[in-house]
């Protein structure tokens, strides 16, 4: 038989595509599996984060130890740290907070907190690797460290986690993604490490060309006018050549009353189980399904009673699945992105309410962009307007009478509606500038200071 050789195997578009976000013979995307539920009618994204393949959980999980492994493993678990500090907690975002802030995290600049560990930890293990036996790697050339069970594979990975991923924390902390999918080197070269950081920048890079591509109101507004999200995105998919289905979702059948915090599941009729509660009776006769099919009585009256409903989670464990969940869902609502005119950076726009300015605060200045814009205008009217100067110069001497007490509150607040009132007028025109200024220094006259007999 011929042997095939593909020595100079060039591959197409779609192939590049699925190798540079897929797993190496080095680092693994995919070792935390999450699972992701989203509440529809109140837009959020809830994970739970996965605590199964933590060093700590091996004490309960694994059977095959000895008593004597099993105490060495609980007293190193209560020593150390775990690798995802998130480990089984539950992380609710609002529709689009995640992908946002993974978007515009900058991981080039705290590269360095990532990359000095990383190497540094390459004299203990450079040229090892480890496998287990129904792993997808093959070990090659390269020389091998075996692992026997799932037991001894996590151990080793928790090993590496503790010198690299732990030290590391900082560049892993700048998305919440980054996060609670963190990857598994299972060899820890250079290599392995820029194949992981590539990773990160070319699907950031991705997903901001999507985000402007599908969600941008000023993107081509006129040529798009009519276009939904999800018209755009499967021309985006159309023009790259990239595939546009991805398949996460897994589903559970689950009585309404699982729901613990006491909020039905969305477009679930709450009147349709009162009902069911009001009306509802358990017959002591058998019915003829329960008879043909072997059930107490009463069988089918109580699953009535007790309704169940269809539950979607989806088990994502990469970043890139989870980034394309949330931007399917940004798809799904309607979502609309416009990017702030004070930072740069993309908001979700609510409802109709048309606004230039996001929310987010600044670390300089401790305030929201829509803060310092208000700010940046009034202080703009205070430059170039007269009457707004005016305004501000008088606010501020009588304010600082209304808090020592000279001028009582509602007196204060009277006076600035008139203010405000006679401020605008002059703007329009309608109150001349110097009668405006004569009203607001009569408004509080100084009072005269009292007399001494030496005077």
């Amino acid at each position: 038989m011929k042997k095939l050789n593909f020595t100079n195997y060039q591959p197409d578009t779609l192939e590049q595509y699925q190798i540079v976000r897929g797993n190496t013979k080095e680092v693994l995307f995919d070792y935390f599996h999450n699972k992701v539920s989203y509440n529809s009618q109140e837009k959020i994204i809830m994970i739970d984060v996965d605590s199964t393949k933590e060093y700590s959980s091996l004490s309960s999980t694994n059977s095959t130890l000895s008593p004597e492994q099993k105490v060495d493993i609980e007293c190193a678990s209560e020593s150390s740290p775990q690798v995802n500090t998130a480990s089984g907690t539950q992380i609710q975002l609002p529709l689009g907070e995640g992908l946002l802030e993974f978007c515009y995290a900058d991981f080039m600049k705290k590269k360095q907190y990532f990359t000095l560990p990383f190497l540094l930890s390459n004299h203990d293990f450079l040229s090892e690797k480890i496998i287990l036996s129904d792993s997808r790697t093959n070990p090659e050339d390269i020389p091998v460290k075996n692992i026997e069970n799932t037991s001894q594979y996590q151990e080793e990975i928790y090993s590496r986690y503790e010198k690299i991923f732990i030290s590391a924390d900082e560049f892993f902390s700048q998305s919440c993604y980054t996060k609670i999918f963190p990857p598994v080197f299972l060899h820890t070269s250079e290599s392995a490490l820029q194949h992981y950081l590539h990773y990160i920048s070319t699907v950031q890079k991705e997903f901001m060309e999507l985000l402007e591509f599908c969600l941008d109101v000023d993107f081509y507004k006129e040529d798009f006018e009519h276009f939904t999200g999800a018209d755009r995105y499967h021309l985006y998919r159309e023009i790259t050549d990239t595939p546009s289905f991805h398949k996460i979702a897994q589903y559970t059948v689950v009585s309404p009353l699982a729901y613990t915090d006491g909020k039905f599941p969305y477009g679930y009729p709450v009147s349709e189980l009162k009902q069911r509660l009001e009306h509802a009776v358990i017959r002591k006769d058998q019915t003829a399904f329960e008879k043909d099919y072997h059930l107490e009585a009463g069988t089918l009256d109580r699953h009535y009673l007790l309704p169940s409903i269809l539950k979607t989670h989806y088990a994502i464990s990469t970043i890139y699945d989870m980034l394309l969940f949330e931007f399917t869902k940004m798809l799904e609502q309607g979502v609309r992105l416009k990017k702030c005119r004070n930072c740069g950076k993309y908001f979700v726009l609510k409802g109709k309410y048309a606004t230039e300015y996001c929310s987010r605060i600044s670390a300089d200045t401790s305030l929201t962009c829509q803060q310092a814009a208000s700010y940046q205008n009034y202080n703009g009217k205070i430059k170039t307007v007269p009457a707004w100067a005016a305004y501000n110069k008088y606010y501020k001497r009588y304010f600082a009478r209304y808090k020592v007490g000279t001028i009582k509150e509602t007196v204060f607040k009277k006076w600035q509606y008139q203010a405000v009132n006679k401020r605008d007028a002059c703007i329009d025109g309608t109150l001349k500038f110097e009668e405006y200024i004569n009203w607001l220094e009569q408004s509080f006259p100084n009072r005269k200071k009292k007399q001494t007999p030496e005077d």
